[in-house]
């Protein structure tokens, strides 16, 4: 399987997360769904049938949060459900900051650093 990092919730975008509609006041933009009661539900339906489209909310390294793709119960704060699946052969951590992303089979990836353009 191959394993990805980014530095930056930009790219997160490009899935397509869905709008919370059990929940107006939801976080993440309206975005994330709990980890409890009818939410949690919702979700778990999606990852049962498209688990590529379901991606947990997490404390990462430093309680720093961190977007892992998949249905995880470790450290999680909330979910997201995007538009668009992930591929099958893919892993992807994004990080908030500059922090690292840790896998689930301990392998640790720091995103990398971002450029900055100077005239």
């Amino acid at each position: 399987m191959s394993k990805d990092a980014y530095g930056d919730w930009g790219y997160f975008d490009t899935y397509k997360p869905v709008q919370n509609h059990l929940d107006d006041n939801a976080s993440l933009g309206g975005t994330m769904f709990e980890t409890y009661g009818n939410e949690v539900d919702y979700v778990r339906q999606i990852a049962e049938k498209e688990p590529r489209r379901v991606w947990t909310y997490i404390d990462g390294v430093n309680d720093e949060p961190v977007m892992v793709s998949g249905f995880r119960f470790s450290n999680r704060i909330g979910y997201v459900v995007t538009e668009h699946a992930l591929a099958e052969d893919w892993d992807v951590c994004i990080t908030e900051g500059w922090d690292v992303c840790k896998f689930d089979d301990g392998e640790v990836v720091e995103p990398p650093k971002p450029v900055v353009l100077t005239q």
